[in-house]
């Protein structure tokens, strides 16, 4: 270490040639200790000291008097500063050993937390499974159009983003995507881990997509029928609908344990101008087409996101129609006499884990104790079905989910889980 020492002293009187010597001596004394202060300089400056670059050359080579290759931390460094000169020796090994190794590594990744799907992973695990207890999950959404909402699609797209993340479902079926939702799902929403399938109903490009996890399936078969008189014709109609309506569907087969099932989805027509009952009558009709459509299906695991915009009973705690023909109480007769049917159970009211019935509602409005309409018992439109001859929900939830304040639709995502059992 280096020290600079202090000459100017009193001295003596002396004879002259003494003092001669004396005054040499002194001048000589004063001469080395410039010398060694300028050499003590040298070893650390204050150019040398700002800001090195965080690479493994500097931390390597750093003065041997500095305690980096010791594990020491940057405080211990001069353990006593030398006087006269304390900046120097403490500037340099502040810095050198305490912000190459822990801002290298964090400085990296800091621009992908500032958005949540960027963050996000790119794909999901897949986890083992086998034939005897194989389980589905199933995420059921209606997704309002861009402007139908104060939050801005990028942040509900986020809020989207994140329940996916939490959640990792194995089929997601959505309704009501237009606009530029149907860009943003396959490029914010879902990552790499899902495919997404399903035809536009008709001109607005509305679709009702089916989205899978394609590192976990292989899908056997897929198609989009209208539901109508003529379900192959792109844009046909039920007659009296407000709009062209969709069945998308797809056959999927786990590739560890060989298991297929199928999912369907839909979004029935809304009252519009129509009366109540009319608005009812139609629906029907076009549950009827599905059901009809649907038969070369059956036979294997079936599983029914959907919106059918008609709650379940009327005001006399009856089954609405349509409910009676999902659940198999009744069946649809075609145009030429032919008579189809299907059986289904709501994983809702079948679930062991299910939620209250002070909470079943599925649109946000009614979970709003501000909203004149806030009722959280009122009955859904939303639901998930299954074939209960080859699957039994475990659990169902109706989640009220938002992201920093965000909702993602004015419809509550609905998950359910399955067990495959035949």
């Amino acid at each position: 270490m280096c020290e600079g020492k202090s000459y100017y002293k009193m001295m003596p009187r002396e004879t002259e040639k003494k003092r001669i010597l004396t005054v040499l001596a002194v001048i000589a004394a004063i001469l080395a200790g410039v010398l060694t202060l300028t050499a003590c300089g040298t070893k650390t400056s204050p150019e040398t000291t700002s800001k090195p670059e965080t690479t493994a050359d500097n931390i390597v080579a750093a003065p041997t008097d500095v305690p980096a290759a010791t594990g020491e931390t940057a405080t211990d460094v001069p353990a006593t500063p030398a006087e006269g000169n304390t900046a120097a020796p403490t500037a340099a090994p502040t810095e050198a050993p305490t912000k190459a190794p822990t801002e290298a590594p964090t400085k990296a990744p800091t621009p992908a937390p500032t958005e949540a799907p960027t963050n996000a992973p790119d794909t999901y695990p897949v986890k083992p499974q086998t034939a005897d207890n194989y389980t589905v999950s199933i995420i059921e959404l209606s997704v309002q159009p861009d402007d139908s909402l104060d939050d801005s699609p990028e942040a509900r797209a986020a809020a989207f983003r994140a329940l996916l993340d939490e959640l990792q479902p194995d089929v997601v079926g959505m309704q009501k995507v237009s606009g530029d939702w149907n860009e943003t799902l396959d490029t914010v929403v879902f990552n790499a881990s899902y495919l997404g399938l399903g035809e536009a109903r008709g001109s607005d490009g509305e679709t009702n997509p089916i989205y899978y996890r394609a590192d976990k399936f292989d899908k056997l078969d897929s198609g989009t029928f209208w539901l109508s008189e003529t379900p192959d014709v792109s844009g046909s109609m039920t007659e009296g609908a407000n709009l062209p309506r969709i069945c998308t569907w797809v056959t999927l087969r786990d590739r560890s344990t060989g298991i297929e099932f199928t999912v369907l989805n839909t979004h029935l027509d809304n009252n519009g101008d129509h009366e109540a009952a009319e608005g009812r009558a139609i629906r029907l009709q076009q549950m009827g087409y599905l059901v009809k459509g649907v038969q070369h299906l059956l036979g294997k695991p079936i599983f029914f996101p959907c919106n059918l915009n008609n709650r379940i009973h009327n005001n006399k705690g009856n089954l609405f129609p349509i409910q009676k023909l999902i659940r198999g109480e009744t069946s649809y007769t075609d145009t030429d006499g032919n008579e189809y049917s299907i059986a289904l159970a709501d994983a809702r009211l079948n679930a062991k884990e299910t939620v209250p019935e002070d909470r079943i509602a599925c649109k946000t409005k009614y979970f709003d104790e501000n909203n004149e309409e806030y009722d959280p018992a009122y009955e859904p439109v939303d639901f998930i079905f299954y074939d209960p001859v080859y699957a039994e929900a475990l659990k169902y939830d109706s989640i009220l989910y938002t992201k920093d304040g965000v909702l993602i639709s004015d419809h509550l995502p609905l998950v359910a889980t399955f067990r495959i059992i035949a």
